[in-house]
């Protein structure tokens, strides 16, 4: 796929060289609620972790530092501060619940992230690479047979306009010439694949919300479906 054979050109460029984050970590990557046991008498007591064969041993940037549980999909924070509860005057009852909804899961983020900075400093090191673009290639790179090769392309485009922001850039004396570029005809082809691609997506997320309840999550139909 061409799309890999690039990443194998640029991987060197792409790996932060902070060796802190580099080194190996044993690391449980799905800690969403449905793998945690609890006391039914004190929810707040885990009694069991389950799903271990999500456990892998790898360097510690490409680990999601954030567990699945906490369920918080808006930008990055830029400062871990506990927000000031959000007005609910006007709203109606759904409207308060999807507010109320969305600060509690901002809430936890905030004391998830506070509690790493204060805990778990090697990981707190490691947050900050993972919303640069030389992290996302890596992610997209290897999730390429499930968002295709036109993400992956497009954030190229995007490095190759940022590439001095890139780790092992910055920490060299010697500047390190980038050996992809594009024409423009490539760049447009690109974007129009990107776009072909985003429209994809879009269409199977409203073919799934019209099929409602009958469509199947992970491969599993709920017998109400049938």
């Amino acid at each position: 796929m061409p799309a890999i054979e690039v990443y194998k050109k640029i991987v060197d460029w792409l790996i932060p060289t902070d060796a802190t984050i580099t080194a190996s970590h044993l690391w449980h990557n799905d800690m969403h609620e449905e793998n945690f046991f609890v006391d039914p008498d004190n929810v707040t007591k885990i009694t069991a972790i389950i799903d271990w064969q999500s456990v892998d041993i790898a360097p510690l940037f490409d680990h999601q530092p954030d567990p699945g549980f906490l369920d918080y999909q808006t930008p990055e924070l830029e400062q871990a501060e506990v927000p000031p509860q959000p007005s609910l005057t006007g709203l109606s009852r759904p409207e308060s619940r999807r507010t109320l909804d969305g600060y509690e899961a901002k809430v936890l983020f905030v004391i998830w992230r506070d509690l790493v900075k204060r805990r778990n400093p090697v990981l707190q090191r490691s947050i900050p690479f993972h919303t640069s673009v030389a992290y996302g290639l890596i992610f997209t790179i290897s999730r390429t047979f499930e968002y295709g090769e036109a993400h992956f392309c497009i954030i190229l485009l995007e490095l190759r306009n940022s590439r001095t922001t890139l780790s092992t850039i910055q920490e060299s004396n010697t500047p390190i010439p980038f050996s992809i570029d594009f024409s423009e005809r490539q760049v447009e082809q690109i974007q129009k694949d990107h776009i072909s691609a985003i429209n994809g997506i879009r269409i199977m997320k409203e073919t799934r919300m019209g099929n409602g309840g009958i469509w199947s999550e992970k491969g599993i139909v709920e017998p109400k479906g049938h």
